[in-house]
């Protein structure tokens, strides 16, 4: 007896080149969901590192008003460059003792920006001085 194919000739390649179109298929898409995740990591972390410059604009006026509260008033501008990015700093007074502390931190393409109020509040010491302490309200945007 003897085993003839003629039905089944080219069918076995058939089947693998189908196989193999959908295992491309599977690994190009998959692929391009790596990269996304990659790029929308890089992403949080510039923006995150704006966050974090703009905070440090904000620590930096704090630690300035808190020495001298009395600090140049009206829409001062300090700009320090960080690592990859800069921040950039702007006092304003709103009303009496109180002012208004803006930082915007930018790193990359992203940019953050913090804003705060700040009130001088004296204290009464018992060696008969007077300290002042600086109060801060974060505002959320």
């Amino acid at each position: 007896m003897i085993w003839t194919r003629k039905k089944e000739n080219g069918f076995v390649l058939i089947i693998i080149l189908f196989s193999m179109s959908i295992l491309m298929l599977l690994s190009s898409s998959l692929l391009k969901y790596t990269q996304q995740e990659v790029n929308i990591a890089l992403n949080l972390r510039e923006n995150m590192k704006a966050l974090y410059a703009a905070e440090a604009g904000i620590e930096l006026a704090l630690a300035i008003l808190n020495e001298d509260y009395t600090y140049k008033s009206q829409g001062t501008v300090i700009e320090t460059d960080i690592g990859q990015g800069y921040f950039r700093v702007s006092l304003d007074r709103i009303v009496g003792d109180k002012r208004r502390v803006t930082s915007l931190g930018q790193v990359g393409k992203a940019r953050h920006t913090v804003t705060v109020e700040v009130e001088n509040v004296s204290m009464e010491n018992t060696s008969e001085t007077t300290e002042t302490e600086v109060t801060v309200k974060w505002l959320r945007p």
